[in-house]
């Protein structure tokens, strides 16, 4: 096999296509949980700690949204709940 140089774009679709598959095993997993509720208070918690973190340490605003979105395709969603929280 030869190594090759990979250009952005291949890599920036290598990254997204690894991200996606790891989204899905943890949506997954977290379906099969005896209490998804628990679950998603407990991620909401994580989240909000890990974004003040973030903010505060500035970290680069793409950087945020992508966590944020990544996160929260992730989280399981009750009833009522903000899909997309600030």
């Amino acid at each position: 096999m030869e190594f090759r140089p990979q250009t952005p774009e291949h890599m920036q679709a290598t990254s997204t296509g690894m991200m996606m598959a790891i989204r899905d095993a943890f949506v997954a997993l977290i379906s099969l949980q005896p209490d998804v509720a628990a679950v998603a208070e407990r991620m909401r918690q994580e989240r909000e700690e890990t974004l003040t973190l973030m903010l505060n340490k500035g970290v680069p605003e793409a950087t945020i949204e992508a966590y944020r979105d990544t996160f929260d395709s992730i989280r399981p969603h009750r009833n009522g709940d903000d899909m997309n929280p600030p």
